[in-house]
């Protein structure tokens, strides 16, 4: 009796895939098997379950929390920003370790600044750079995940390089990589005029410039706009400031 053959998965990756996207991976079918769209957490969260790695992993608040308690009698160059605001505080130094490890510091102490850092961040729970690095090396040990292809719609290149090891070790255990680029959307008049320079608008209403004072203010404004207009259903928003987002 043969054994069973196994599934391979088809992906289709973008940095912006985490939260729903469109039209999606059925486009204009019903069902699709074998074929996810996803972004860097959805990967990661595939590739961990596959490579074994799984697990339940703190959240960022609960990261924050107990970097915030094991700092209580701590010092460093935060301390007087920790005084007055522990979970902030505590917030950005993960934010800041946890970039930093993404581009490939690994806790050297290469500044008075940085080495504080990294003692202080020394027992946090395991992050994202530190799962990222965990799937590495599996991959690296040439355990092989069930992904046939992987498309990518962002340049690898532009990635972090823990994220590019990721790529490069999936396709050395047999994954097939592909770069592909969305086709520019048909835009006439100032709109599609705003691609090419010199940009010299002629005031046709297809394109409008709102400037205000800062981001929570520009995020009232476009949320008014929003409020006012007869649906959202053409409505896309585009790599904007995460206040905006909101």
């Amino acid at each position: 009796m043969s054994a069973p053959a196994t599934h391979r998965l088809q992906l289709v990756f973008d940095a912006a895939l985490d939260g729903p996207g469109w039209p999606g991976v059925l486009g204009d079918t019903d069902a699709a098997v074998g074929r996810a769209w996803m972004g860097p957490l959805g990967l990661l969260q595939l590739l961990e379950t596959q490579l074994g790695l799984s697990g339940r992993f703190a959240s960022p608040l609960q990261r924050t929390c107990q970097l915030a308690a094991a700092l209580e009698h701590a010092d460093g160059y935060w301390r007087a920003s920790f005084e007055v605001d522990r979970l902030a505080t505590s917030r950005r130094l993960l934010r800041d370790r946890d970039t930093l490890w993404m581009w490939g510091w690994v806790g050297q102490p290469a500044s008075a600044r940085l080495a504080e850092l990294s003692h202080a961040t020394a027992s946090v729970p395991p992050g994202i750079p530190d799962r990222l690095s965990a799937v590495a090396a599996a991959l690296g040990s040439q355990t092989a995940p069930a992904i046939e292809s992987l498309t990518t719609y962002t340049d690898v290149s532009c990635l972090p390089p823990l994220w590019r090891s990721v790529f490069h070790r999936l396709g050395a255990v047999g994954a097939q990589i592909d770069s592909a680029r969305m086709e520019p959307a048909t835009a006439v008049g100032d709109l599609g005029a705003g691609r090419i320079k010199p940009f010299e608008p002629v005031g046709d209403g297809r394109l409008c410039l709102l400037r205000r004072y800062g981001p929570l203010d520009t995020a009232d404004e476009v949320a008014a706009a929003l409020a006012a207009s007869e649906g959202l259903a053409r409505t896309v928003i585009v790599g904007a400031d995460r206040v905006l987002d909101d």
